[in-house]
């Protein structure tokens, strides 16, 4: 059997097997030694995908662009600009 976009369905199981997602909402931010911007402002992300080293160059893009898709998305749920984690990162 076949999903959508094409992949094996045993292979897609598969990778969601080894996948981990944690959302963590910190009590305190401390950026240098200034906290973070006050309550109003937008909420900061941290997005750490780790994937085995011969696959870095083919999945980086596609993985950028999915990842910020998706803070938009969770974004314009919240009623923020969706486009703003793309347009204006903070680092």
């Amino acid at each position: 059997m076949v999903e959508d976009d094409g992949h094996a369905i045993e292979i897609v199981d598969a990778q969601r097997l080894i996948m981990q997602v944690l959302v963590h909402e910190p009590a305190t931010w401390v950026l240098g030694q200034r906290p973070a911007t006050d309550a109003a402002a937008p909420p900061r992300y941290v997005v750490r995908v780790t994937v085995p080293a011969s696959w870095r160059k083919e999945v980086c893009e596609h993985m950028v662009t999915a990842i910020t898709d998706v803070l938009g998305g969770t974004e314009r749920d919240a009623g923020r600009d969706p486009e703003a984690c793309a347009a204006n990162p903070t680092p």
